[in-house]
């Protein structure tokens, strides 16, 4: 099951850790590569990547200052 929050990742194994940050991380194709290899739903990885998107960007901006 992909994780749905920050938390939910927290607790996860290391192996499902990593293999969540290679999808946050990876292009589109290989994301839809992962979709189906993993049997995870758009819907089920949507709640995170926006996390993840929100973060890298705060993070961006706070290096910027």
């Amino acid at each position: 099951m992909f994780p749905q929050s920050k938390g939910q990742f927290g607790s996860k194994p290391n192996d499902a850790k990593i293999r969540v940050a290679r999808f946050l991380v990876a292009d589109p194709m290989r994301q839809e590569k992962m979709l189906g290899d993993f049997q995870w739903a758009w819907r089920q990885v949507k709640p995170l990547m926006d996390i993840f998107t929100k973060d890298v960007s705060s993070m961006l901006l706070s290096l910027l200052r």
